[in-house]
């Protein structure tokens, strides 16, 4: 399978969808015995709608490259210990397109982000979200974002198409958030849910931090 720039993929994506603008978000919901559920892939505003995929700005080749994904993500996810339960979603689901699992604590949620990115985790690897007892961590991976970004894909810094885009991760707690250490982001009205929205813009130019700590 051909792989292809994080200009092109947003580029194609921009196209599928009426949007003005695309999320690309980490959503986890964490139960009481530290097990959740979590989502990772694109979501578009309530007004989105889906285009036409017979469009001639995209050819077949890069459209079933991206519309894969789902698939192809959870290919790598099964067989993982802690991971259950693989729900993929296509553009047929309105609004929403990536894969969602089940894990059985961090360590499966971590091994399931690494396999992802076409690594095995190791125990001496940075966690990238940490669920310990009423307390969760998650690690800013804006250095991270940026580096990747300015090795691979020069282009698409200095495009416009940057601007449309936006970072998330929303935690759903089991209980009333406590206490937080933040640098942006809110809290639900029912104090059980942390929203993180950043402008991949502000990462590459000010490397704001998405990393937060959160106690329950």
């Amino acid at each position: 399978m051909h792989k292809y720039r994080f200009i092109t993929i947003i580029s194609v994506l921009l196209l599928l969808f009426t949007s003005s603008c695309i999320t690309i978000i980490n959503r986890v919901k964490v139960n009481e015995d530290k097990s959740g559920t979590a989502f990772i892939g694109v979501e578009l505003n309530l007004f989105a709608q889906f285009k036409n995929l017979s469009s001639d700005n995209i050819s077949v080749d890069e459209k079933n490259t991206i519309l894969s994904f789902p698939e192809v993500a959870k290919q790598k996810l099964n067989g993982i210990n802690g991971i259950s339960n693989i729900k993929t979603y296509g553009v047929v689901n309105f609004g929403r397109f990536g894969i969602e699992f089940n894990f059985a604590n961090s360590k499966a949620l971590n091994k399931a982000y690494y396999r992802l990115m076409d690594e095995e985790y190791k125990w001496y690897y940075p966690n990238f979200i940490n669920i310990k007892n009423r307390k969760l961590i998650v690690k800013n991976i804006s250095p991270y974002i940026k580096t990747y970004i300015e090795e691979n894909d020069e282009e698409f810094i200095s495009s416009n198409i940057i601007k449309f885009v936006n970072v998330a991760t929303v935690i759903e707690l089991p209980r009333k958030i406590k206490a937080s250490q933040i640098d942006n982001g809110s809290i639900s009205s029912n104090e059980r849910i942390f929203t993180n929205i950043t402008p991949l813009k502000d990462i590459m130019e000010q490397e704001v931090s998405i990393g937060f700590k959160l106690k329950y």
